[in-house]
């Protein structure tokens, strides 16, 4: 038999099943289910293809800090000091692996 884990969340104690965990999860999924299906040719169209393009872009995103935002409302993403070497970029944008 599993034992109930103690949870506190904030000044409240509570105790957790599985079968509870569970239930509430099932619960989320099917609230959100209609939300994130309204969403997903967003996602599918414009977050993908940008997620795509950074991917391609930062080889190891542990190598980056996080990003930071400017006074003037642009967003930059600095490479660690640390990091390794980048490959050289040739005419074009090509880049030799």
């Amino acid at each position: 038999m599993t034992r109930p884990r103690l949870k506190v969340s904030s000044a409240k104690v509570w105790i957790c099943s599985p079968k509870r965990a569970r239930l509430i999860m099932e619960g989320l999924r099917e609230e959100m289910e209609p939300m994130l299906e309204e969403i997903q040719p967003f996602l599918e169209d414009e977050m993908l293809p940008f997620m795509q393009g950074m991917a391609d872009m930062m080889d190891d995103i542990t190598a980056y800090h996080p990003p930071e935002r400017l006074p003037n409302g642009d967003i930059i993403i600095r490479r660690r000091d640390d990091a390794p070497d980048l490959p050289e970029i040739g005419e074009g944008g090509e880049v030799e692996l």
